[in-house]
């Protein structure tokens, strides 16, 4: 998100934008297209500027999002990625959960997403923060 790339860049906190084709990033920040209250589920999309990159190669992923992003299942999630979209839906839609209990599946994968912390803002104060990027 080029929003989010100004503001770390005002940090002069070292980054790089996914379109500078990142080999492995260890962090990822980007936003969200929405919130799943009832299975606590993160919705991202290839649309989004890290959709495709993340649960393929990072290990922490760190998301924005705003209280109006919460909606309460998976059908109302997909009714409102099809309505933003308008028939230009994305190509993917990756749905993120919670970790499983060890017993439940077993871990293959150790280079994958390992980490997710979401900062919940409300609307008023994600404005507060575009403006000072």
């Amino acid at each position: 998100d080029k929003n989010i790339s100004s503001f770390l860049d005002a940090l002069e906190f070292e980054h790089s934008n996914i379109e500078k084709k990142m080999p492995s990033p260890a962090v990822v920040i980007t936003s969200c297209e929405c919130l799943i209250a009832q299975t606590g589920t993160v919705v991202m999309s290839s649309k989004l500027a890290a959709g495709s990159v993340v649960a393929a190669n990072a290990k922490v992923l760190i998301v924005l999002a705003v209280n109006d992003q919460i909606l309460e299942d998976l059908k109302d999630a997909m009714q409102y990625i099809t309505l933003k979209y308008n028939k230009s839906y994305p190509a993917a839609v990756t749905m993120i959960n919670g970790p499983l209990k060890n017993s439940e599946v077993p871990v293959e994968n150790t280079e994958s997403l390992q980490e997710v912390y979401l900062f919940l803002v409300e609307n008023n104060n994600m404005l507060k923060l575009h403006e000072l990027i």
